[in-house]
C-alpha cells in the first residue's frame, strides 16, 4: 500500500469514527426527546387534573352561593342562560360535566338536570312503539331518579302489527298507560299502523285493538288527559269509538272508508 492509499484509509477511518460518534449522539438525543415528551405529557395530565379540581371547587362554591341566595325562579334563569345551548347541542341523553355532582354538588346538580332536561325533553315528538311503552315510562336515563314519566308532557305512541301479535305485551302496555301518574294533563296520541285491509274487512280488523285500548282510554280521559286515537294511513280520528254508540260509529267509519276508496279508485289499501 503506497503512502497516498494509507492517507486515504486514515481519512476514511476518521470519517467513520466521526459518523459513529454523531450517530450515538443522535440516538442519545432521540432517547432524551422521548423521555422529555413522556415527562411533558405527564405534566400536562397533572396540570389538567389540578385545573379540573380547581374548577370543580370554584364551581361548587359558586353553585352553593346561587343555591342559597337566589330563589328557584332566578336559579332556573341562570341555568338556562349558562347551559341551555349546550344541552340542546348534545346528541342523545348525555350528561355534560357541569351537570354532575362532582362539579355542582349533588343537590344543585339534580336541580340543573331536572330543570334543563325537563324543559328540553318534556315533549316527546319521536313515536314510541306500543310494546316498548312500559319500559319507556319508567326509564331513568341518567340514573338520577328522573324517570320519563316525571318529565313527559306530550306522548305519541305507535301501535303496529308486531304489538298485536303479542297479547301479553299489549295488555301490559294498556295497563301501564292507564295506571301512569302523569304529573300534568298530558296529550296522548295513539296511532294504529302497519296493516293491510280491504274495504269490507277494515272495521273487523281494527275493532279488537280499539276494544283492547278502551279501559286505558277511559281512565286517561277521566284523569283529565287528552287522548286521540287515529289510523296511520287514512288519517281518520278513531276516538269516536269511545264516545259514540257503536252502530253509529261503524256507520260513520263505513262512509269514511268508501269515500277514501272512491278517491283513490281502489277498494284495497294499507294501514
Amino acid at each position: 500500500m503506497n503512502k497516498d492509499s494509507c492517507d486515504e484509509l486514515k481519512v476514511l477511518q476518521r470519517s467513520r469514527a466521526k459518523r459513529r460518534q454523531v450517530d450515538q449522539r443522535r440516538l442519545a438525543i432521540v432517547d432524551e426527546l422521548v423521555q422529555c415528551n413522556t415527562h411533558l405529557q405527564e405534566a400536562k395530565w397533572a396540570e389538567e387534573r389540578a385545573l379540573i379540581s380547581y374548577a370543580q371547587s370554584r364551581m361548587r362554591s359558586l353553585a352553593q352561593a346561587l343555591f342559597k341566595k337566589l330563589p328557584r325562579e332566578l336559579r332556573d334563569q341562570v341555568y338556562v342562560a349558562l347551559w341551555d345551548p349546550i344541552i340542546k347541542a348534545i346528541s342523545g341523553l348525555k350528561l355534560p360535566p357541569f351537570a354532575t355532582s362532582g362539579y355542582m354538588g349533588a343537590a344543585v346538580a339534580d336541580e340543573v338536570v331536572s330543570h334543563l332536561y325537563r324543559e328540553s325533553l318534556r315533549k316527546c315528538k319521536q313515536p314510541i312503539w306500543f310494546n316498548r311503552f312500559p319500559v319507556f315510562l319508567t326509564f331513568d336515563p341518567f340514573g338520577r331518579g328522573f324517570c320519563t314519566l316525571d318529565w313527559i308532557q306530550e306522548l305519541n305512541i305507535t301501535w303496529g302489527s308486531f304489538d298485536v301479535c303479542k297479547s301479553d305485551v299489549t295488555a301490559a302496555s294498556c295497563g301501564t298507560l292507564a295506571g301512569s301518574g302523569f304529573p300534568v294533563s298530558t296529550p296522548v296520541c295513539l296511532t294504529l299502523n302497519n296493516y293491510q285491509y280491504n274495504e269490507e274487512s277494515f272495521i273487523d280488523q281494527i275493532l279488537p285493538r280499539l276494544e283492547t285500548f278502551k279501559p286505558a282510554f277511559k281512565v286517561l280521559v277521566r284523569k283529565g288527559h287528552t287522548v286521540v286515537v287515529k289510523d296511520g294511513k287514512l288519517g281518520v280520528d278513531l276516538s269516536g269509538f269511545y264516545t259514540m254508540p257503536k252502530k253509529v260509529w261503524v256507520k260513520d267509519m263505513e262512509g269514511a272508508i268508501k269515500r277514501w276508496s272512491k278517491e283513490r279508485g281502489s277498494c284495497s289499501f294499507r294501514l
